[in-house]
């Protein structure tokens, strides 16, 4: 619930903040969150904690940045000349960039994927839940070691 809140003032105070995959970064280093939010708790001294956040929060703004830098994430649109390659437009469908995202890097979280396309993370999982719905997409494995499968 706390993550919720801090995404919402986050978002509320820089709306890009909304996109980014804090969640990954947080669920990657889950045993120092909860270690210093216990010792916070024990302390009555979040400093720590709060550093602990904001590390997260840099951690994430980089990994953005880098996704939509790698070249997995870029898509190349007809009519282009010189070999150049372009970010797809936002025009396009949301559950069309989502399996395009998924073919290319199946590992990502719906979170990673929202971040990637610029979109929302509910908006992600709607879409998602449509293509899985329509047996374009489904889930395979675990939730901590699954991948998404991209069906023709």
């Amino acid at each position: 619930m706390g993550r919720l809140w801090q995404t919402l003032i986050l978002s509320s105070w820089q709306p890009l903040l909304a996109y980014l995959p804090v969640e990954t970064v947080i669920k990657n280093r889950q045993q120092d969150y909860y270690r210093l939010l216990g010792e916070a708790d024990k302390q009555a001294d979040c400093s720590a904690f709060i550093e602990f956040l904001l590390q997260s929060i840099q951690e994430s703004l980089h990994e953005a940045i880098a996704s939509q830098n790698s070249p997995e994430t870029r898509v190349e649109t007809r009519g282009e000349t010189r070999g150049e390659t372009r970010v797809e437009t936002p025009k396009a469908k949301t559950e069309d960039r989502i399996l395009e995202v998924l073919e290319t890097r199946p590992e990502l979280s719906l979170a990673e994927v929202a971040a990637t396309i610029g979109r929302s993370v509910s908006a992600v999982e709607r879409a998602a839940a449509k293509l899985k719905a329509e047996k374009r997409l489904i889930y395979e494995g675990s939730k901590k070691d699954g991948k998404w499968k991209v069906l023709s």
